[in-house]
């Protein structure tokens, strides 16, 4: 499988239990009525390993519990920590906008109006801000599903009321 046909859902952070089941924290929010599909890719050393998914459960918005076929004990299942998971995807890539790569983004707001570049990121659990420079002021950002408009390459789009912005 090559990666160009994949799309990147999380990395395994860790096991659970004493079966082979790991946590997969997610690169984007999860509904609780996610489906995934019947094999994920385990990327090993640069390559994709195909796994049939034996069942999974969204655990929390951003993290699964996921159970593959031929993992069946905590020892093997320790050794995939870290590795990324991604599902065979037949949509066109998109930009990757997770985290770090965000800096240096522009930032609009839904009128098309420029608000400054992304500078920095703050991750706290369940709000995601993203630090834009504003009239030589910094301000954060709530970056979320909600709010985001659109995003293209080095730039992104989002729904922000002007209200926010009045320092």
């Amino acid at each position: 499988m090559l990666f160009d046909n994949c799309l990147e859902i999380g990395v395994i952070i860790k096991t659970n239990g004493v079966n082979g089941e790991v946590l997969v924290q997610s690169s984007f929010e999860l509904k609780e009525n996610y489906k995934l599909k019947e094999s994920v890719f385990f990327e090993i050393e640069g390559l994709l390993v195909p796994f049939f998914v034996e069942y999974f459960k969204v655990i929390r918005n951003d993290c699964l519990l996921l159970k593959v076929k031929g993992i069946n004990n905590k020892n093997k299942a320790i050794t995939f920590t870290n590795c990324k998971v991604f599902i065979e995807s037949n949509q066109k890539k998109q930009p990757r906008f997770i985290k770090n790569n965000l800096v240096g983004y522009k930032v609009y707001n839904q009128d098309d109006v420029f608000i400054g570049e992304v500078t920095s990121y703050i991750d706290i659990p369940e709000n995601f801000l993203i630090c834009v420079n504003y009239k030589t002021k910094e301000v954060l950002l709530p970056f979320n599903n909600e709010l985001i408009i659109n995003i293209t390459e080095n730039e992104v789009k989002l729904k922000i009321f002007n209200d926010l912005l009045k320092i």
